[in-house]
């Protein structure tokens, strides 16, 4: 067995001045409500991604590195971008976009475990951004089963 994976996800959050170009995107010019730098999925703030460190009883997946997630809300670098970043985002720059995101991704595998083999889709801590944890959490326990004993 090949062990039970999940995903990690660190988000990289940038803003750029009212009148500055698209290239004036930094972390340095967040604001104070803003979400940190690099964050995890709640916005609490995530060390630097090169000394990040898994969970305990988890190992990064020595084949892989962190990669930026490109999707079709993305735009070729994996920015996402919107006027603040209480509002929505969209993958493309305009003039009326101040803020930017992108996701990073890395995978883990557990050190040892004796428990049951779900799939990575149910063990992911990463879930779209319009699902809010609690109900990724209870969809992913409704279609968990329960191993017959032997």
């Amino acid at each position: 067995m090949a062990g039970i994976q999940r995903l990690s996800a660190v988000w990289e959050n940038q803003r750029r001045p009212q009148f500055s170009d698209r290239d004036g995107y930094s972390a340095d010019h967040l604001l104070k409500d803003d979400p940190p730098p690099t964050a995890n999925s709640e916005n609490k703030v995530a060390r630097n991604m090169d000394t990040l460190k898994p969970k305990e009883g988890w190992t990064w997946l020595e084949s892989e590195g962190w990669t930026i997630e490109k999707t079709a809300a993305t735009d070729d670098s994996g920015w996402q971008y919107a006027a603040s970043f209480s509002k929505a985002f969209q993958p493309s720059h305009s003039s009326a976009t101040f803020v930017r995101k992108r996701r990073w991704l890395r995978h883990q595998r557990r050190l040892s475990d004796n428990r049951l083999s779900l799939p990575a889709s149910i063990l992911s801590d990463t879930t779209a951004s319009t699902t809010p944890p609690q109900a990724a959490s209870a969809a992913a326990a409704a279609t968990a089963t329960t191993p017959a004993a032997t």
